[in-house]
């Protein structure tokens, strides 16, 4: 985990919501990119939505319609050297 210049974890957040046939199942923030990718295997889902904010104003969101392009999109969202680019 990245620490800022105090010793402080910096932590990202992930905000996290399921659609099903237009309606919404699931609401969530979440810490752990490994709970977003369990939630939303324990789902029957048709959409979805992550917004993984660094803090200082920076995010990334996007919308998905497989858990292939979900489990990408998140993996890529939280890579170490973009995070130690963010957290510099």
């Amino acid at each position: 985990m990245t620490t800022d210049r105090s010793g402080r974890k910096l932590r990202i957040t992930i905000r996290f919501k399921l659609w099903n046939k237009g309606e919404m199942i699931q609401c969530t923030t979440l810490r752990k990119k490994s709970q977003v990718v369990l939630r939303s295997e324990a789902n029957t889902w048709d959409k979805a939505y992550i917004n993984v904010i660094y803090g200082r104003d920076m995010s990334n969101e996007s919308y998905h319609t497989n858990i292939e392009s979900l489990k990408k999109a998140l993996s890529s969202y939280t890579e170490k050297n973009l995070l130690d680019y963010i957290y510099a």
